[in-house]
């Protein structure tokens, strides 16, 4: 019997500085120890290991725009600025489609040579040809990305996939700004490499061994692999003090800022009493880190980490993009495990004042200990990727939402949160004031309604192809609770347009959807209210509905909690809604959104159908009444998914992939 290959894992390796490498060898490590015997794990540098001339050349490319960043003030900002006004990450795909189109059809040669199972990346771009290589020659492909930034920056391909960050800031801006979904964005600890992890000497004992003088301050200098940054002018400024210390520069890759510093021992221009070690690219520069008494860098997030992990605090001299801003603002500002100066002589000055008392430095290091680098986020991206290698997929060749929307329905994990979600926006709720009514609130409600009736049909026209089945069952109806499903962004449009875009229609939702400024003053004036969170909320909110549909209002809920796009089954409803219809006494109007594929136009058709209202017993208390319209409602849902889908009424059931019958 012929064995099972095992799957093949492609660990993308690529030089853009070293936070990606040191990342992914993190990872890698991790993997193989943790399933080496049970998956073939391989690792390569993508861009050099055929020696291929246009991957090298556009390699070359990326690190001369990472020095450039550095190197020419304001030109990262301005890059990253261009990019977002140019469309983000939709602009990235269309340069690497057609400017970079070589770079990225070599490259897509190279996984085809390996043929993968899986793919990890580190790098946006890798990313990127992951994604097209999945989407052009194999869409059983896994594609997994670890993001070794503080942030997530808006060249990162937000296509579905596996992508895991390594604070709460970055998960939130993923699954916010970003568009990534959130059941596939998962947050980790830091990533440390293993050379990091078996490091464990005391400063003492390192200085020992690296030859440092045991009783000086020690400040190492550097400015990331190029040293194209303030390492050459601080350690000048350094040089000038009086006070004993050691100043190590590392001048990584960058000869002339290395031979510049050594002429100047040899020239016998370094004072007396500083100790000048110039170091060239060194693998084991974490060893110089933890010597030292305080790193001064550029904020690189891999050599800030490091030092970090090392237990020894940073000063920050400069960021020069979006990436090293939020990795200052992370390790600075909120985990006060360094300080950010950016003149030279200030940073001399703080230095000198540290050699006469070390106390607030001693309270820095003291905070690098808050990560600890036996926790790895390296083991844990191995462990996830191990999951998702292994977890079954519900579809072969369909895209990864689709299969995590259905493995969830199968898991009976309903109410997960599978589409990008702002936390960052929303402001905290107060129920006051969506009892207010006031002038300005009228005026607001007023062109925002005129607007939605004028061009609310125009898009669910043109975007939904919309159809509306059932509108005789609101005929009548002085108020009521609607109840639908919620499978899509703007599906509060389908049900505005059902009530005829009734000034009376309010549409509930989650309380991250209270956005600030003028987007959350347009959503309340369009009808959003947030549901409650709290037992002293629920009491005001309900007061709220009493006086809506005491005027005549139909209010929008939708139970199934959590948006699925594009769902084609039932979820459970949950019982909220059914409890305010009960305690207001309405009735309540089932009105459920189904897709059909259209032959002419991309989008799917969208059908809306409304049901007749479910009444609340008069024989039944609140809680009853609540059990029954929720039980009521429920069958009606199932059996209209079953009924236009085309299922087996016997078979059906939510927690499974359920076939359409054969006609």
């Amino acid at each position: 019997m012929e064995n099972k290959r095992k799957k093949r894992v492609l660990m993308t390796f690529m030089e853009s500085g070293l936070g990606h490498i040191t990342s992914i060898r993190s990872i890698s490590d991790n993997l193989k120890a943790i399933c080496g015997d049970d998956f073939e794990i391989i690792d390569s540098y993508i861009m050099q290991e055929d020696n291929d001339k246009t991957l090298l050349s556009f390699e070359k490319f990326i690190i001369k725009q990472t020095k450039n960043t550095n190197r020419i003030k304001g030109f990262g900002n301005f890059v990253f600025a261009f990019i977002t006004i140019m469309g983000g990450v939709h602009f990235m795909r269309f340069l690497h489609r057609t400017v970079f189109r070589p770079a990225t059809t070599h490259c897509l040669r190279v996984f085809k040579k390996h043929a993968p199972d899986v793919i990890v990346s580190t790098h946006y771009f890798m990313t990127f040809a992951a994604l097209e290589y999945k989407k052009k020659i194999n869409p059983n492909v896994t594609v997994i990305t670890y993001n070794p930034d503080n942030n997530v920056h808006i060249w990162w391909d937000n296509r579905p996939h596996l992508f895991l960050v390594n604070n709460k800031n970055a998960y939130n801006e993923a699954i916010g700004k970003r568009k990534f979904i959130p059941a596939l964005t998962k947050q980790v600890n830091f990533t440390a490499r293993n050379d990091i992890v078996n490091a464990n000497l005391t400063k003492e004992e390192y200085r020992n061994v690296l030859n440092i003088p045991r009783e000086k301050f020690c400040v190492i200098v550097a400015d990331g692999v190029y040293a194209c940054g303030k390492s050459k002018k601080v350690t000048k400024e350094l040089l000038k003090s009086e006070k004993e210390m050691t100043i190590i520069m590392l001048a990584g890759k960058n000869k002339k800022v290395e031979n510049y510093f050594n002429n100047l021992k040899e020239r016998g221009k370094v004072k007396p009493n500083i100790d000048l070690i110039v170091l060239p690219f060194t693998k084991y520069v974490y060893e110089y880190y933890k010597a030292s008494d305080v790193f001064v860098t550029k904020a690189g997030p891999n050599a800030i980490l490091d030092s970090v992990f090392m237990n020894t605090p940073v000063v920050v001299d400069m960021y020069a993009h979006p990436i090293e801003k939020a990795t200052t603002k992370l390790f600075v500002d909120t985990l006060q495990m360094g300080k950010a100066i950016y003149n030279p002589k200030l940073i001399r000055l703080q230095i000198e004042s540290w050699i006469e008392n070390r106390e607030s430095l001693n309270i820095l290091a003291n905070n690098t200990k808050k990560i600890d680098k036996f926790e790895n986020g390296g083991k844990e991206c191995a462990r996830l990727i191990k999951e998702e290698i292994e977890r079954t997929k519900v579809f072969d060749g369909k895209n990864d939402y689709e299969n995590l929307l259905y493995s969830l329905a199968i898991q009976e994990k309903y109410d997960v949160l599978a589409t990008p979600t702002d936390f960052n926006n929303a402001k905290k709720v107060n129920m006051e004031e969506f009892r207010t009514n006031n002038f300005g609130e009228k005026l607001r409600r007023f062109f925002v309604g005129t607007f939605l009736h004028i061009f609310g049909p125009i898009i669910n026209f043109v975007g939904f192809r919309l159809k509306i089945e059932g509108k005789k069952n609101l005929r009548n109806i002085k108020s009521a609770i609607l109840v639908s499903n919620h499978t899509h962004a703007l599906d509060s449009l389908w049900k505005l347009q059902a009530s005829n875009f009734s000034k009376n229609m309010f549409s509930t939702g989650a309380q991250h959807n209270n956005k600030k400024g003028f987007l959350g003053r347009i959503m309340k004036s369009g009808g959003y209210l947030p549901m409650p969170a709290t037992p002293g909320e629920t009491k005001e909110f309900l007061r709220i509905l009493k006086e809506k549909t005491d005027k005549g209002a139909l209010i929008n809920f939708c139970p199934e909690q959590s948006m699925w796009k594009y769902f084609k089954q039932s979820r459970p409803l949950k019982r909220g809604a059914f409890y305010f219809a009960s305690e207001l006494n309405s009735p309540v109007i089932p009105m459920f959104a189904f897709f059909s594929k259209t032959k002419l136009f991309k989008h799917k058709k969208v059908v809306l159908k409304i049901f007749e209202p479910i009444y609340p017993n008069k024989n039944l208390n609140v809680h009853q009444n609540s059990k029954y319209l929720q039980s009521e409602a429920q069958k009606v849902y199932d059996q209209a998914i079953v009924d236009f889908y085309g299922y087996d009424k016997k078979t059906y059931q939510m927690n499974k992939v359920n076939k359409k019958i054969k006609k």
